[in-house]
C-alpha cells in the first residue's frame, strides 16, 4: 500500500475487526456542519446490536482512529492535542484560535489573491 511517495507497512490482520467496526460507525454519523465524533454511546450501542464483541482496548482504538481522521478532515495541525473541559483558559484560548482561523479562512475565500491561495490547491480536495 502507498500514501503519496511513502510505502506503508501492511495492514495488521489482527486489527481487521477494529477497522471494520470503525468503518461501519463512521458511515452512520452526520457530517454537517462539521464531522461529529463517534461517541462511546454510539460504539456501545453498535457493539451490543451487532455482537461485535469489542474489548475496551478496541473501543479506545476506534476513538483514537476517529480523532485522527476527524483532525485530517477538519484540517487540524495536531490531532492529539486535547484540552480538558475543566481548563477554562485553555478552552477560551482554543475558541479564540478557532475564531481567528475561521476569520482567516473567510478572508482568504473573499480575496484569494491576497493570501496566495490561487497557487496552493486545497489539500483536502486532492485526497
Amino acid at each position: 500500500m502507498q500514501a503519496g511517495r511513502r510505502r506503508l507497512p501492511p495492514f495488521p490482520a489482527a486489527l481487521g475487526h477494529v477497522w471494520w467496526c470503525y468503518s461501519q460507525l463512521a458511515g452512520t454519523r452526520p457530517v454537517a456542519p462539521v464531522v461529529a465524533p463517534i461517541s462511546y454511546v454510539e460504539i456501545e450501542a453498535f457493539n451490543r446490536s451487532t455482537a461485535a464483541a469489542l474489548a475496551p482496548w478496541d473501543v479506545r482504538l476506534i476513538r483514537r482512529i476517529d480523532d485522527h481522521v476527524r483532525a485530517i478532515v477538519l484540517g487540524e495541525a495536531n490531532p492529539s492535542s486535547q484540552i480538558s473541559v475543566s481548563d477554562g483558559k485553555g478552552v477560551a484560548g482554543m475558541l479564540r484560535g478557532m475564531a481567528a482561523l475561521k476569520k482567516k479562512r473567510g478572508d482568504e475565500a473573499r480575496n484569494p489573491s491576497a493570501s496566495g491561495a490561487e497557487a496552493t490547491p486545497d489539500r483536502r480536495m486532492s485526497r
